[in-house]
């Protein structure tokens, strides 16, 4: 009922922006905008999730109803939906850099593959910990957060009004600057290890120059790299868990900070 009254009072246009809000979440944020989940899925999720949220998004307030006014309007949103997905996104981009990292060090950095969940190129270890921290990320009731997250951002940033643009910027630029830190935390355990295991290679090669050190360098790293991943793994995922946990506080935080 409180959805046809939506209708009724404001009619099309709130629902546009509504669904311009959300639209830039799906856009953007992880697991939604996998090309694994059919385009159809995802667009019947986005109007479920905006016909929910039409009541608080609508309700009170009155929509311009000029053509340029509520473009102006629709931008916006769709930018308030991208950075309500951003900060968590930057959780994965963290999680995917330290794997790359790892492969520069084993020496998988040649090999690239086809991230389906960030629709991008990857390195090998880099997909295996995207793929874990999406696991982790449904774990943990990341979806829920983040659908709850835009949904709460109606009463925050009302769609008539606009967000403190400066402070919102602000909040995404310090997202960004521990994206190298969290990468070089989830990567540190295996990459000092390897340094270590080439240490002893090199020490090795001097000491016995007769012997194939390259024939024996790259399967031990991998050897050592596996065992490590394999020993490591319950530290593995309580860091992807905090890194995501942090990802999905900050988009909160910068909800309230960009708040007009």
């Amino acid at each position: 009922m409180e959805i046809v009254t939506s209708f009724q009072g404001n009619g099309a246009p709130a629902f546009a922006l509504t669904l311009a809000r959300v639209s830039g979440l799906f856009l953007m944020s992880p697991v939604f905008s996998s090309r694994m989940i059919p385009v159809r899925a995802k667009l019947l999720l986005a109007i479920g999730v905006t016909l929910a949220a039409l009541p608080l998004a609508a309700g009170g307030r009155d929509i311009p109803p000029g053509v340029a006014e509520i473009a102006v309007l629709a931008v916006k949103e769709v930018l308030v939906g991208v950075a309500i997905a951003f900060s968590v996104s930057l959780a994965f981009a963290a999680v995917a850099f330290a794997g790359g990292l790892i492969d520069l060090t084993v020496g998988f950095a040649f090999a690239n593959v086809v991230d389906p969940l960030q629709n991008t190129q990857i390195s090998v270890i880099g997909q295996f910990y995207s793929l874990l921290a999406s696991a982790v990320f449904v774990t943990i009731g990341g979806p829920d957060l983040l659908i709850a997250g835009v949904v709460r951002s109606f009463e925050i940033v009302p769609v008539t009004e606009m967000p403190e643009w400066a402070v919102l910027s602000g909040a995404i630029v310090a997202s960004i600057g521990g994206l190298f830190s969290v990468g070089l935390q989830v990567a540190a355990p295996v990459i000092v290890t390897l340094l270590v295991t080439d240490a002893a290679i090199g020490f090795l090669a001097r000491i016995a120059p007769q012997m194939n050190i390259f024939g024996i360098e790259l399967p031990g790293k991998i050897t050592a790299m596996f065992l490590l991943m394999l020993m490591t793994v319950p530290l593995l995922v309580t860091s992807i868990g905090d890194a995501l946990r942090d990802g999905l506080a900050d988009m909160f935080r910068m909800l309230l900070g960009g708040a007009g």
